[in-house]
């Protein structure tokens, strides 16, 4: 199924064919996360642990990439830390 959402994702950011969340409503929830999570912690550094593909969504932003364009970075491995920062 992973794959059919994934092609899914390159074509249509909002679909719901596959009953799985779509990338803009996860997207609007990792920002909501984020910003009560700032606000917590601000001038902190945060680890945060979840899937590959959500990380991934979200290094996306991050990155300034569309976020359609998820899947075109380097896979995440288990137990991987990736370096994020955004400037405001």
């Amino acid at each position: 199924i992973y794959d059919l959402v994934w092609e899914r994702d390159r074509k249509q950011l909002d679909h719901q064919e596959t009953r799985v969340e779509d990338v803009e409503a996860l997207f609007d929830r990792l920002l909501r996360l984020l910003s009560e999570t700032e606000r917590a912690f601000e001038n902190e550094h945060i680890l945060f642990v979840s899937h590959g593909d959500t990380l991934q969504i979200l290094e996306t932003a991050f990155r300034g990439m569309p976020l359609w364009q998820h899947r075109s970075l380097p896979v995440l491995q288990n137990a991987e830390i990736r370096h994020l920062s955004y400037v405001h």
